[in-house]
C-alpha cells in the first residue's frame, strides 16, 4: 500500500510546502553550461532576492551579497556589471559612501537572449584574461624591506 507522500512527485510537495522559487527552465538548459559557477549562482541569488521574494529591487551592499553566495569581491562587481550589460537586472553601485547597492529586476529574457548572454560573458572573461596579462607586464618598482620603509618614515 502506497502512502499518501510516495504517491506525490518530488514536484508537488515543493509547491505544497510553499518553499520553491520559479527559475525559468532555459537558466538550466542555456545559461548553466555557458557560463561559469560563480555567475550561475549570482543570477540564480540575484532571482530569488526579486522573483522568489516577489519584489522588484532589493538594497544589500556588496560586502552582504559575498558573504551570502560566496564570491569574491572582484569577480562579484564584474558579474554584476556583465548581467546588468544583459539587460535582465539592473544594479546600481551604492555612491557617496552608501553602503547598499540597488539591484532591480527588469525582465526575464527568451532563450536566444540567453545564448547571447552567454557570448557577452566569454567576450567579458577574454577582456579580464588580457588586462590581467597587461597588469603582469607593467614595471615594478623594487620593494623596500621593512627597515627601509621604517627609517624613510622616521627621516622625513
Amino acid at each position: 500500500m502506497k502512502t499518501q507522500a510516495a504517491s506525490k512527485s518530488p514536484r508537488d510537495l515543493i509547491l505544497e510546502r510553499g518553499q520553491y522559487v520559479p527559475l525559468p527552465n532555459f537558466m538550466f538548459d542555456e545559461v548553466l553550461p555557458l557560463v561559469p559557477t560563480e555567475l550561475f549562482a549570482l543570477l540564480a541569488y540575484l532571482h530569488r532576492q526579486t522573483v522568489g521574494f516577489q519584489r522588484w529591487y532589493f538594497e544589500k551592499s556588496l560586502a552582504e551579497i559575498r558573504s551570502d553566495i560566496h564570491i569574491d569581491r572582484e569577480k562579484l562587481s564584474r558579474w554584476l556589471h556583465v548581467v546588468d550589460t544583459a539587460g535582465w537586472f539592473k544594479y546600481t553601485p551604492a555612491l557617496n559612501g552608501g553602503k547598499a547597492s540597488r539591484i532591480r529586476f527588469l525582465r526575464l529574457p527568451d532563450a536566444k537572449e540567453a545564448q547571447n548572454f552567454a557570448c557577452a560573458v566569454d567576450e567579458a572573461i577574454e577582456r579580464e584574461k588580457d588586462w590581467a596579462r597587461e597588469y603582469e607586464k607593467r614595471p615594478m618598482a623594487p620593494a623596500k624591506n621593512f627597515a627601509e620603509v621604517f627609517q624613510d618614515e622616521f627621516t622625513k
